[in-house]
């Protein structure tokens, strides 16, 4: 992506903007690779990076006319895939963490064999 020229991006942004679904269709060609390569790489999953990709250029499609910098398209893109990844990892995650010790610490109030007796406790205190 270093070899990107910014002002024929420039210029294929202002033609997006103007409804050009070929300028889009460049904009696609030209950056799919790196955002690919960065979708697999933050969610790890191949699946869920092709769905991340799907959802980024969508949502790219849709607001490239709030673009006021063509220029900055680049980072603009960037920040929508990172937004897209992060939201992904939030979605996917079963239950927050204090969910999962919750029920963890539930589980083991409710196994009679972990659980200590009143009597059971003064038991193992007598015999230390």
């Amino acid at each position: 992506m270093k070899d990107l020229n910014i002002p024929y991006i420039a210029g294929l942004v202002i033609r997006a903007q103007h409804s050009d679904s070929d300028a889009f269709a460049e904009l696609y060609a030209l950056t799919y690779n790196k955002v690919y390569n960065y979708t697999r790489h933050y969610l790890r999953d191949d699946f869920l990076a092709q769905d991340a990709m799907q959802e980024v250029y969508i949502l790219a499609l849709k607001n490239i006319g709030k673009l006021n910098d063509p220029t900055v398209f680049i980072a603009w893109l960037n920040r929508i895939c990172f937004h897209v990844c992060y939201d992904m990892t939030q979605k996917n995650r079963p239950q927050n963490d204090c969910q999962v010790l919750s029920q963890e610490i539930l589980d083991i109030l409710q196994d009679p064999c972990l659980l200590y007796t009143s009597d059971a406790a003064d038991e193992a205190r007598s015999v230390d």
